[in-house]
């Protein structure tokens, strides 16, 4: 999947602590993950154990988030575009076309 290879990138720059909410990774074996990732059934225990944020599919659920502080968050479909607040040290980065 675009996550898995998204993870693998970021694991070759640095050992993240990575956290990934995707309803898709609960059919998939744990174990095939680095140690640094953990795979969250909850959004907000997601957010509040990760680093870094990844938003790979469009689903409504992740056009909700808010109060995000100290993160980097990688959206790659603009979900977040006119949500996030820098000034709380975010850095967002928008990979793909935002949609609306």
């Amino acid at each position: 999947s675009f996550t898995l290879k998204i993870i693998n990138k970021l694991n070759k720059i640095k050992n993240y602590q990575i956290g990934v909410h995707d309803h898709s990774f609960n059919f998939i074996d744990k174990k095939i993950f680095p140690k640094n990732i953990k795979i969250y059934t909850s959004l907000s225990n997601a957010i509040k154990g990760s680093e870094i944020l990844i938003i790979t599919t469009p689903w409504e659920i992740y056009s909700k988030i808010d109060n995000i502080k100290n993160k980097i968050i990688i959206d790659c479909w603009g979900t977040l575009k006119n949500k996030i607040n820098i000034s709380k040290n975010n850095k967002y980065i928008l990979i793909g076309k935002a949609i609306n």
